[in-house]
């Protein structure tokens, strides 16, 4: 339905808009839904201060489904840009510009994260799935990123965890230090 998208001049991008790379096309298939995030993380960031504007960064088939449709509607009280780019490079290019990002669990978004030269860039590492330390299914799988750029959203406790987290991961042993 065309009347679903309303094409606008995107406003001047400023250090204290957020950027949610949402790639939810990728979720799409039954071997990937583990992967797909709640919105109560995106919440987390969300909530954790005032955002100029919220853009979100999908890809050109998204919010083409109804479940999709859906999911998209509990940010609309952040009032959303929808932003759907058709090409990689174009869609790289746009989310690097901003300063703070938020990634979904997909190697397109976390590609986005390190190509950019954002200050904040929040991501998961859920209990369960192929991104999280400990689910034996994905053994070896760890995406911690030991930078404070990188700021790691625990969902599960609803918080975003300090820059000296980092110093608590001990890689040799792939365990958390207390």
């Amino acid at each position: 339905n065309p009347n679903y998208y309303t094409h606008i001049d995107c406003p001047e991008i400023t250090k204290d808009d957020l950027l949610i790379s949402l790639r939810l096309e990728d979720y799409t298939v039954p071997q990937n839904l583990d992967r797909l995030l709640t919105y109560d993380f995106f919440k987390i960031v969300l909530e954790s201060r005032k955002w100029n504007n919220v853009f979100i960064l999908t890809n050109p088939g998204a919010i083409g489904h109804n479940t999709q449709y859906d999911y998209i509607k509990e940010f609309y009280p952040h009032d959303p840009i929808l932003v759907r780019c058709y090409e990689p490079v174009p869609s790289m290019g746009f989310g690097a510009q901003f300063n703070n990002i938020v990634i979904s669990q997909s190697t397109y978004s976390w590609w986005l994260g390190f190509l950019s030269n954002a200050e904040n860039i929040y991501y998961p590492i859920p209990k369960v799935g192929p991104f999280s330390f400990d689910d034996p299914k994905y053994k070896g799988t760890d995406l911690r990123v030991p930078t404070p750029d990188f700021k790691y959203v625990d969902y599960s406790k609803g918080i975003i965890l300090p820059d000296d987290f980092y110093k608590k991961i001990d890689y040799v042993n792939k365990k958390w230090e207390n």
